[in-house]
This record gives structure tokens, C-alpha cells and sequence, in this order.
């Protein structure tokens, strides 16, 4: 008896299957990865967007403005008599710490900074750090 045999095996469609499964598990922890760094590049980016948001309103309004992280998860930046302005949660694994004498940065109304320090952001579990140096009324982030 001739048999016409078109087609693929059990054992030849098992392995392309594993060879996808094995290509779209790297391709899904990769874009995880990234979209995560790209979530934390965009609240650093917002963290130092706020600050000068805050140095410029005490530059227009001649006050002191102050910011500060609470349990190094939320940002709060107030000016005067303790309005809030700015009330900012960090992403998820995500901790900031403000290395200044006071625990707070703080803004003169001529826009220079009052206490100055050094801002670090920690990111999960790796000691991926980002500082902000700030001295003499000018803010530069620098990557460790």
C-alpha cells in the first residue's frame, strides 16, 4: 500500500511551537523591561519638571516655596501659608531621597535654592541611581 504522506509531524510542529513560545517569552520580559525603565525615565523627568515649576512661582510670587518627599514615595511642593501645589506619587518600586540638611529643597523668591543636596532615585531592586545636584539656583541631572 503507498501512502501519500503531505504534512508535518507531531514532533516537527511540537518544536516550532516551543521555538515561538521560547521567542515571544523574550520579546514579552524585554518589553516589560523597557516599558518599566520608560515609566520611571518619565517620573524622574516630571520630578525635575515640578521643581522648576516650583522655582519659578517663587521667582513670580517673591515667596519661598518648598518640596519634600513623604516616605520617599510622594512629592509635595507647597508655597506660603501651606497651599498645596504639587502632590505626586512615584511609580511602584520606585523610592526618592533628598539629601539635604533640612529633608526639603527650598526655593527663595529670587529663584536660587535655600538648601541645597543631592536627589536620588532608587529603581527596584538594581542601584540604578539618577542625582539631581542642586546649588545656586541651577538644577542638573546627572546619571551614575
Amino acid at each position: 500500500m503507498n501512502r501519500n504522506e503531505q504534512g508535518y509531524s507531531l514532533i516537527e510542529m511540537l518544536f516550532v511551537l516551543a521555538v515561538v513560545a521560547l521567542l515571544s517569552f523574550f520579546i514579552v520580559t524585554f518589553s516589560f523591561r523597557q516599558m518599566q525603565l520608560d515609566m520611571y525615565e518619565q517620573a524622574i523627568k516630571q520630578f525635575e519638571l515640578d521643581l522648576l515649576e516650583m522655582q519659578a512661582l517663587a521667582m513670580n510670587n517673591g515667596g519661598t516655596s518648598r518640596c519634600w518627599m513623604i516616605q520617599g514615595e510622594t512629592l509635595e511642593c507647597i508655597q506660603r501659608y501651606g497651599e498645596s501645589l504639587v502632590l505626586r506619587k512615584m511609580p511602584e518600586n520606585m523610592r526618592v531621597n533628598i539629601y539635604t540638611t533640612n529633608k526639603r529643597i527650598e526655593f527663595n523668591g529670587y529663584g536660587s535654592v535655600i538648601n541645597f543636596g543631592k536627589v536620588e532615585f532608587v529603581m527596584g531592586n538594581r542601584r540604578t541611581m539618577y542625582s539631581i545636584n542642586l546649588g545656586r539656583g541651577r538644577m542638573r541631572l546627572l546619571a551614575e
